[in-house]
């Protein structure tokens, strides 16, 4: 007689586990078009948001990020979306490419390449053919400064040079 309050109890405690709306598609909701110096967090973070074809935001889909080009960094490699479908990231540019880009993907939806740009960098592209010792006396002269980057080409030394 106690066994049969007792499961009733249990299973009113049990709920079906809820599942997840799969999303149509992931889009851009803000910072899009953003400009900084280089090697710094954008001012507005980066919002996606995953939403089934009605346009509805579906809350809980994994949102990842990974940066596609520029060097830089996200706070977040990945979040689940809110109540609203929406996943935010804070995105550092990388020090020395002009346009940079991230990439956001999503379970079952095409992955959204967002680009940013970064300004005010200090990139020297170096070509030499003087000695090794020379190069690296040129190089810290160069990294003493406020430089961001820099490139250096040598040519080949050919036999009897």
């Amino acid at each position: 007689l106690l066994v049969v309050p007792a499961l009733t109890a249990l299973a009113a405690g049990c709920q079906k586990p809820t599942e997840v709306t799969p999303a149509a598609r992931l889009v851009l909701v803000q910072g899009d078009q953003q400009t900084r110096q280089a090697g710094r967090r954008l001012p507005i973070p980066l919002v996606f948001r995953a939403e089934t074809e009605a346009g509805r935001g579906v809350a809980g889909v994994p949102i990842t990020f990974v940066v596609d080009l520029g060097g830089g960094a996200v706070d977040s490699a990945s979040v689940r979306s809110d109540a609203n479908g929406e996943g935010r990231v804070r995105w550092t540019l990388g020090p020395a490419v002009p346009t940079q880009a991230l990439v956001a993907t999503a379970p079952g939806v095409a992955p959204v390449r967002q680009t940013a740009t970064a300004s005010n960098y200090n990139l020297f592209i170096c070509i030499s053919e003087h000695s090794a010792e020379e190069d690296i006396a040129a190089f810290e002269a160069l990294t003493s400064h406020s430089v961001d980057g820099i490139i250096v080409a040598t040519r080949a030394n050919e036999p009897g040079d």
